[in-house]
């Protein structure tokens, strides 16, 4: 018996997860909006229905301006610090561990109970699990390269760099030196510079 007072050998992972989102306020949130939208979704089905609409295909009764916004907003991903935010992480691990799939789970019968001092022995991995784990690390790594943040670039700035490594390299000179240099650029500018 743990400190919850439910048995972990009888439980399984299924619940440990169970009781994990329950107790912790991490989803509390998404669960509550999971619901009110199940439940909205299951009203405009039995509206439907009522109306002699097919409720399989609800896209084909939305008006243009409805479906555009809902496309519009869908579009959006998480963007500027919601990025790291607990949810979005969460989710995201969701996502990766439901591509990945699952591995050949132990029997309730083998798991260890809590008195056994036997924890995290080694046991036979599918190849195939494994080559599955390597191209989703190699997927990961892959996506981590190609994540930037958008800088704004400004078109009305005069450009002093040849290539972006320049760019930035003349913006600390900028930052450092215009100060003291301001007054020689103008006169050179101007063709009155000694």
């Amino acid at each position: 018996m743990g400190s919850s007072g439910i048995n972990a050998e009888y439980m399984g992972s299924s619940g440990i997860n169970a009781e994990y989102m329950g107790s912790s306020g991490i989803n509390a949130e998404y669960m509550g909006q999971r619901k009110q939208y199940i439940a909205e979704k299951n009203e405009k089905e039995k509206e439907m229905k009522e109306t002699g609409r097919d409720p399989t295909k609800p896209e084909l009764y939305q008006t243009a301006i409805y479906a555009g916004n809902k496309r519009r907003k869908s579009s959006k991903g998480a963007y500027g610090w919601s990025v790291f935010n607990q949810n979005t992480l969460y989710n995201a691990y969701e996502k990766r561990c439901a591509k990945l799939g699952t591995g050949a789970a132990k029997k309730p019968t083998e798991l260890a109970n809590a008195n056994s001092l036997e924890h995290g022995g080694v046991a036979p991995v599918p190849a195939d699990a494994v080559e599955g784990m390597v191209a989703e690390l190699k997927e990961r790594k892959e996506s981590r390269k190609n994540f930037k943040r958008r800088r704004p670039y400004y078109e009305d700035q005069d450009v002093t760099y040849i290539n972006k490594r320049n760019e930035v390299f003349n913006k600390k000179v900028a930052r450092a030196y215009d100060k003291y240099t301001s007054e020689i650029r103008a006169n050179m500018e101007r063709g009155t510079a000694l």
